[in-house]
């Protein structure tokens, strides 16, 4: 940052007095008095060096004084009556950061191989490098599998028998499907998946699996049954939960005998199978698992649960028509929805103790018996399943800090304000949730700026531009970890950025749920994809910068695309420049600086692709000003 100054300004010297005559004295002196101020002036319009103008640089921080430019000197018999001074500013563009991140290799959690560099408040909580000692996204670590299944499938698998025909609209095969339930549709289905956007279901837009036989003339007597699988489970005999637990929503087919009572021909139940090794559970046959119904809430015995007998049908009793649930055993039917229980969502729970030291799998099974019994006119939509865990929940809360971390050592000038800017790297699923506290290094105390102190901060960008760096050369970052409240979402932290340098890891596949984000990848198929583009915006980054921005630059790091384009938006600009031919919006050409007519504090970033490939990063490298303040 540099200031230029003017100098305008004069001197008033001293005036001598001579004669001898006594009688003028007194009238000398009077003149003396009246004309002093303009006697012998001296107009000074030079600095010391003798130029009309000086730049004078600040260059090294935040509070420092300059007292070696833009000096002016009189005469050592002169006085200054007035002056002034015209001060003008250039800001001084800024850019520059430093990355910590899983794709560079390094132990970036690991305490005892990163020298300390990062704490934690009970590691053992916390899951951070893989079997090879490589770093994984930082999380809340399980005693055996949990999962919310907002990252992906979680190799859970469709076994519904191959003869299911398609869903004459969508297309989507009718049988066990994992899917975004949010917004797809009103009427079928619960509305939400249990938690987060993302769950397994018996084909989300289907509101009738009753007559998803195989057969063409869907006759009656042509009973099926769907079932989903997990992948091998081993429960180990250190756990100190052996329970399944599960969130489940069903809306089964419900008959109706000559009475009115409800009957049930229809079901849903889990099965299982075990081995001591992975490779035996092949050739290992399924068997019933039994629901634990003092450990599940939601639903109960006669309201959710129902019991199956050998009989014909009875009323509130599963009848023989469904073959999977052994005499005298509970197993879903009916309607999970009621007046006690409102979303239909409920927490399922089995006891897997008797496997303990054994490889399980466990089956998903609906059976739809297609008798010729009437039909009650309630919703056949089917089963839905979401937050799968065997052994204890997440921890509630967990913290993780980074240490000693020092402003980005790559500017041409220090930074003058703060920070910049932190980046957080992650994904957020469900109901979990990640906030940040900014302390001193030393003191550890959480910093205070004009803003309130720097705690409990949350958002994807958060601005750190108003700490003084003087007063704190180095800060901690504290990462500090949320589950949901029933411990099966945790927050991923894939890494951070400090400087100016924001963008998307594609570490968060809830970003948009209409790309194929993939283990930390955009991967585009231009043949087969819809959506080929996306917009980081204000919204997305979740925040409205406080410095202006004067130049911007964008990279796609290691990927392999050619076709592409990129823009950026600005409703600042379109607002100033109103032309027919202007709508606000600049291409952009990577890796190359673009300065922005104007200054602005926001923007939409939009890119397209043109062909197959995989993109895994695109950053946003900006160019901030900083101008001087209280002059």
């Amino acid at each position: 940052m540099h200031f230029s100054l003017r100098l305008r300004g004069r001197g008033a010297g001293e005036v001598m007095i001579t004669g001898n005559k006594r009688i003028k004295t007194s009238i000398f002196l009077t003149l003396i008095m009246v004309m002093m101020p303009f006697a012998a002036a001296t107009s000074i319009n030079t600095f010391g060096d003798g130029s009309t103008e000086v730049i004078v640089q600040f260059k090294d921080g935040v509070n420092t004084v300059n007292t070696s430019e833009g000096d002016f000197n009189l005469p050592s018999d002169e006085t200054i009556t007035s002056a002034s001074l015209q001060v003008s500013t250039n800001p001084l563009i800024t850019d520059g950061f430093s990355r910590v991140g899983v794709e560079s290799g390094l132990p970036i959690w690991d305490p005892v191989l990163n020298n300390q560099a990062t704490s934690f408040d009970d590691i053992t909580n916390f899951s951070y490098k893989d079997s090879n000692g490589a770093p994984v996204p930082l999380q809340f670590s399980s005693e055996s599998m949990i999962t919310d299944f907002e990252t992906d499938e979680s190799n859970f698998e469709n076994m519904t028998d191959s003869f299911m025909q398609s869903h004459a609209t969508t297309g989507d095969p009718l049988a066990w499907q994992y899917g975004q339930k949010d917004g797809r549709t009103f009427n079928s289905g619960p509305v939400n998946c249990a938690s987060g956007e993302m769950c397994w279901g018996t084909t989300f837009l289907d509101n009738d699996y009753t007559d998803d036989s195989g057969f063409s003339n869907n006759n009656v007597n042509s009973p099926f049954s769907m079932a989903l699988r997990t992948p091998p489970i081993f429960i180990d005999p250190g756990l100190n939960d052996t329970y399944l637990r599960f969130s489940s929503w069903h809306d089964l087919r419900t008959n109706f005998l000559p009475n009115g009572d409800y009957t049930y021909s229809d079901c849903a139940y889990l099965r299982v199978r075990s081995a001591t090794s992975i490779s035996g559970l092949f050739s290992s046959n399924f068997q019933f698992l039994a629901f634990t119904l003092p450990y599940s809430t939601g639903i109960s015995a006669s309201d959710g649960f129902h019991l199956r007998y050998d009989s014909p049908p009875t009323a509130d009793q599963i009848s023989n028509d469904c073959y999977g649930i052994p005499s005298n055993n509970y197993g879903l039917a009916g309607s999970s929805t009621t007046a006690t229980n409102a979303d239909g969502w409920a927490e399922l729970a089995a006891n897997l103790a008797i496997y303990s030291n054994k490889y399980v799998e466990i089956e998903f099974v609906l059976e739809n018996a297609d008798t010729e019994q009437p039909v009650a006119f309630t919703g056949r939509s089917g089963w839905y399943i979401d937050d799968f865990q065997i052994g204890e929940s997440y921890a509630s809360f967990g913290e993780m800090t980074v240490n000693y971390v020092q402003p980005p050592s790559d500017f041409d000038d220090k930074q003058p304000d703060g920070y910049g800017l932190l980046f957080v790297d992650s994904h957020i699923p469900g109901d979990s949730d990640l906030r940040v506290d900014i302390k001193d290094a030393i003191t550890s105390q959480v910093i205070i700026t004009d803003d309130g102190p720097l705690s409990n901060l949350q958002g994807q960008v958060i601005e750190l531009w108003d700490i003084d760096v003087d007063t704190h050369p180095f800060i901690a970052i504290t990462f500090k970890f949320y589950s949901d409240s029933i411990g099966v979402s945790t927050p991923k932290l894939f890494g951070y950025n400090i400087g100016t340098r924001i963008g998307n890891g594609f570490s968060d596949p809830s970003f948009d749920r209409n790309l194929n984000i993939t283990n930390g990848e955009w991967v585009y198929d231009s043949v087969n994809d819809e959506v080929n583009s996306i917009e980081l915006t204000p919204e997305y980054f979740g925040v409205e910068f406080t410095r202006p921005i004067y130049a911007i630059n964008y990279s796609l790091e290691d990927s392999k695309c050619q076709l592409f384009n990129a823009s950026i938006y600005s409703k600042e600009l379109n607002q100033t420049f109103i032309t027919s031919n202007f709508n606000g919006e600049f291409n952009l050409t990577n890796n190359t600086d673009f300065y922005i007519p104007l200054p602005i504090y926001s923007f939409e970033f939009r890119f397209n692709l043109f062909e197959t490939c995989d993109v895994d990063q695109i950053w946003i490298d900006l160019h901030f000003g900083h101008h001087g303040k209280d002059m």
